[in-house]
Formats: structure tokens, C-alpha cells, sequence
């Protein structure tokens, strides 16, 4: 994705502060979703943070 990527998630992982099991490919169809979903359910603000809240907790490590 971009060049600090590697040096980022190196990073996480070292801290225990990533999902071994979240690969991009489904990050990328998660957001793809949720943001299709807030523009076509024109979602109001306070909905669209707290969805986004909920999916990024979902993210952390187990």
C-alpha cells in the first residue's frame, strides 16, 4: 500500500497490537461496505462514527 506500511505493521505486531488474522483484502471490503452502506442509507453522523468505532474496535488483537 504505501512505503511505511511493512515498518508499521512491524511495529503493531511487535507491540501485540494487531489481528494476525485481518489480511488488507478484507479490510478493504469491510470499509468498501460500511461506506456504501452510510451513502446509500444516507446515514447521519452520529451513526457513522459510531459504526466506524464499533468495526475498529472489532480490529484489535484477541
Amino acid at each position: 500500500m504505501t512505503p511505511g506500511r511493512p515498518r508499521t505493521q512491524a511495529n503493531a505486531t511487535a507491540a501485540g497490537a494487531d489481528r494476525r488474522d485481518l489480511a488488507m483484502p478484507d479490510l478493504l471490503a469491510l470499509l468498501t461496505a460500511a461506506c456504501l452502506a452510510a451513502e446509500r442509507g444516507q446515514w447521519d453522523e452520529a451513526t457513522r462514527t459510531r459504526t466506524l468505532s464499533f468495526m475498529f474496535d472489532g480490529f484489535r488483537p484477541r
